[in-house]
């Protein structure tokens, strides 16, 4: 979005050095982070287990929330990163189940 933003541009190299909490030079290739830990700065909501089994499915499920994306987790562990939507719903967008 940034190039189309420029008009008439284009890109050769575009590197993501920071994601969320994770920069990459703090990368070690040989240091594995449980998916929990690595997705903890999201915001989480719990979610019952019907819930839990329709998000992991892809379906949205209501809710609210005032961050561009959101973990969805159960008892289990996480289920789903969504995105609130306006019509009060939580879209699943990446599933870790199904």
């Amino acid at each position: 979005s940034l190039i189309g933003d420029l008009g008439d541009a284009y890109c050769t190299e575009l590197r993501r050095t920071r994601i969320g909490p994770f920069a990459v030079e703090d990368a070690d290739p040989t240091r594995v982070l449980p998916l929990e830990q690595a997705l903890a700065f999201l915001p989480r909501i719990e979610l019952d287990p019907d819930a839990a089994w329709r998000a992991g499915h892809g379906q949205s499920i209501p809710g609210e929330a005032d961050a561009e994306h959101v973990l969805l987790a159960d008892a289990d562990g996480p289920v789903a990163i969504a995105q609130p939507r306006p019509d009060g719903v939580l879209k699943p967008v990446v599933g870790f189940r199904g």
